[in-house]
């Protein structure tokens, strides 16, 4: 397999800074992820900077959505919109959205929230990663982060051809209801 130069060589944060970011509500940054990150970084493969959005959307989201838009994606312009509007701005009591940056460029978003219609359970929500990131381990990284800050049960809607395997390999099952498509039902995702 030919490597790609768009995955990074070196390893930071661990996933542990990232939960430990995320248990403090997004506020704050463990030491090797404050901004401003420097020079692009060369990670391990799969690796990515992840850095909780707590205030405004990242550098990066507008090339994001339009490239998003491109592919027939529309939940990057309804996350704007929800953001603009104050309806869903991950800033909730166990709530939270991450970017994945792979030196300075953003390579994928993913946040989650309580679930509108199940008490007591987290929806996992605005889940991309950008083309040339894909088949990485960013959205691995990206879901395992925020899967080690949520609350259980976790449910997610696997809308793509793609999606019902990859929240597969977390350890989701399909439970096809009340708007999701799969159900991770206690703490057991698959590192």
């Amino acid at each position: 397999m030919k490597p790609n130069p768009m995955i990074p060589t070196r390893v930071m944060p661990s996933l542990s800074d990232i939960a430990t970011v995320a248990a403090r509500g997004g506020i704050g940054y463990p030491s090797r992820m404050e901004p401003p990150f420097g020079q692009p970084y060369r990670l391990e493969r799969g690796r990515a900077v992840m850095v909780p959005i707590i205030a405004i959307l990242p550098a990066g989201f507008d090339d994001m959505r339009a490239e998003a838009g491109a592919e027939g994606y529309r939940f990057l312009e309804r996350l704007a919109l929800e953001r603009q509007s104050g309806d869903c701005r991950f800033d909730g009591e166990g709530e939270t959205l991450l970017a994945a940056y792979v030196g300075d460029t953003l390579a994928g978003l993913e946040g989650v929230t309580r679930d509108p219609v199940l008490a007591g359970h987290s929806r996992m929500r605005r889940f991309y990663v950008r083309a040339p990131f894909r088949r990485a381990g960013i959205g691995r990284e990206l879901a395992v982060a925020l899967l080690a800050t949520t609350q259980f049960p976790a449910l997610v809607n696997a809308a793509n051809a793609d999606a019902p395997a990859f929240w597969e390999s977390l350890g989701f099952t399909p439970d096809p209801r009340h708007g999701h498509t799969h159900i991770l039902a206690r703490h057991d995702v698959m590192l």
